[in-house]
């Protein structure tokens, strides 16, 4: 702790600005400082109150400031106060408190918090503006963010993404020529409502999410190409259990296509069974058998490599579920009894899972296509050449995926610099539309909100970048576009090699 004590001049009175002549009092206050040596810091200030003889003015004492230590009514100095700005603006409330403490900074998460000012909001909205939607918490809150695309700044954010917010925002704030936005209903209808003279663009990130999902559900649809032919000596196929998963997801079907024969929105079908409204939305479009094989495809257990062995095993005779398990932890099986004498259970019943590791899963075969074919290893390479001669539909769609995606993202040219852009959109579209003449509910929904809107090469940057910033609050204005968003996950080596199969794409 310091103690020190005001000695200038007199101040001046922040009313009329006319200087003081005498003293109203003294007493202490006491301000915190950037600490010394690991060690925080109190300064235990005797200040001066004084009085202003003004008849006209409104204030008749004011107290004197120390300049570059003390403001009025802080309790912080001016320098301790810009350091926790800045860590409220690279960490936000509890994560910047832990770190205050560790620096033995004064300064809790709603103090830290209120550090943040909102810069103004300029009147006209930008010429290109860019909209996009990120969780307060995740399936529960959610807000828009706007951006400005040819500045990469944020403009504003909204509290929530309802229709009605979004569109009072572009009625107050008009002149936006092109909007980039995700493919949220509610953006749709309002622009539609405040900006309808607007241009309205789907940026690539979200159409190469449209293609993935388009693919992964060609690879689903044709799953039983994948299956390896039986064998003339092999067991007839085993019934599909009936495990409490797929007892739920029946009974939810049921209930979701029943209360949307009746003509209920998609929110009150949630409200009514406790869903989300996407989920409420994958049961209305899907059909059962295709969620039913979805939840059986939902990953690989610790058994599956030893599944085959276990059949042929017990059909040729060994019942016993104990040897068949020492049997195969000398093949190299690292899990526990009861998991194989489940199994066996489920054998003998006749609704055992056949082997499912001879069948790639319909999302890694996704994962493998849209990849680049450089990073696919020796073995991934072997089973999508396999998947590829199993099925044909698979072998277009990987084919189609590959021909124009992958060269577009590659090579990034500036829009309006020629047809390629328009191209590529098509080809996205036309795969899309053909999965929608295959399966008219699920694809289809993909391909709602999409409508006239084109390709546009800086979109998709801008969008992710105002996602990214939401959530996360770290925002480099000095970068080129599409940099201060590549660059917090590519890192300073290149992208990682794990990730998501449109993340390798956007390389």
């Amino acid at each position: 702790m310091i103690d020190a004590a005001g000695c200038g001049p007199p101040g001046v009175c922040p009313a009329c600005q006319h200087p003081a002549e005498r003293v109203h009092s003294r007493y202490w206050r006491h301000i915190a400082g950037l600490p010394v040596n690991g060690l925080r810091l109190l300064v235990r200030l005797r200040v001066r109150r004084f009085l202003c003889d003004q008849p006209r003015c409104p204030r008749r004492t004011f107290v004197e400031q120390v300049a570059g230590l003390t403001e009025p009514r802080r309790r912080s100095s001016t320098a301790a106060r810009s350091a926790m700005r800045s860590v409220a603006v690279e960490l936000g409330g509890r994560p910047g408190a832990r770190l205050c403490a560790k620096l033995r900074l004064y300064g809790q998460r709603t103090s830290i918090l209120g550090k943040l000012t909102a810069p103004p909001v300029p009147a006209r909205a930008p010429r290109i503006l860019g909209i996009d939607e990120f969780a307060f918490r995740k399936g529960r809150t959610y807000g828009t963010v706007l951006v400005d695309v040819e500045s990469s700044r944020p403009v504003d954010v909204l509290p929530d993404r309802e229709t009605s917010t979004v569109a009072a925002w572009l009625q107050e704030h008009p002149g936006a020529e092109i909007i980039c936005r995700d493919r949220l209903m509610a953006f749709t209808k309002a622009i539609r409502q405040a900006a309808p003279d607007a241009l309205e663009v789907a940026d690539r990130w979200h159409l190469l999410q449209n293609l993935s999902t388009a693919v992964e559900k060609t690879c689903r649809r044709h799953r039983d190409c994948l299956r390896r032919p039986a064998e003339p000596e092999a067991s007839p196929p085993l019934a599909t259990p009936d495990t409490p998963l797929l007892a739920r997801i029946r009974q939810r079907h049921a209930e979701v296509n029943e209360l949307a024969a009746t003509g209920l929105p998609l929110n009150a079908i949630g409200r009514r069974l406790r869903l989300d409204r996407k989920t409420v939305r994958r049961y209305r479009n899907k059909d059962l058998a295709d969620l039913l094989a979805s939840a059986q495809d939902r990953g690989h257990g610790i058994l599956d490599p030893f599944m085959e062995y276990v059949q042929h095993r017990f059909h040729a005779g060994c019942t016993s579920s104990m040897q068949l398990y020492r049997e195969v932890l000398a093949l190299g099986y690292t899990g526990g009894y009861h998991v194989v004498h489940r199994y066996v259970v489920t054998i003998r019943r006749g609704i055992a899972v056949p082997d499912r590791s001879i069948t790639p899963r319909p999302r890694d075969i996704t994962s493998w296509i849209m990849r680049p074919e450089e990073s696919l290893s020796t073995s991934d390479t072997a089973q999508l050449d396999a998947a590829r001669s199993a099925c044909p539909e698979i072998a277009q769609a990987c084919d189609l995926a590959r021909e124009r995606a992958t060269p577009g993202l590659q090579e990034q040219p500036a829009a309006g610099a020629g047809g390629g852009e328009e191209d590529r959109a098509e080809t996205v579209e036309l795969l899309l539309r053909r999965e929608a003449a295959r399966q008219d509910a699920g694809a289809g929904d993909v391909l709602a909100g999409m409508g006239e809107h084109r390709l546009e090469g800086r979109g998709e940057n801008h969008s992710g970048m105002a996602s990214f910033t939401a959530r996360f609050g770290a925002w480099h204005p000095t970068a080129s576009p599409g940099q201060a968003w590549y660059g917090a996950w590519r890192g300073p080596e290149g992208p990682a090699e794990s990730g998501s199969g449109v993340g390798r794409l956007l390389r």
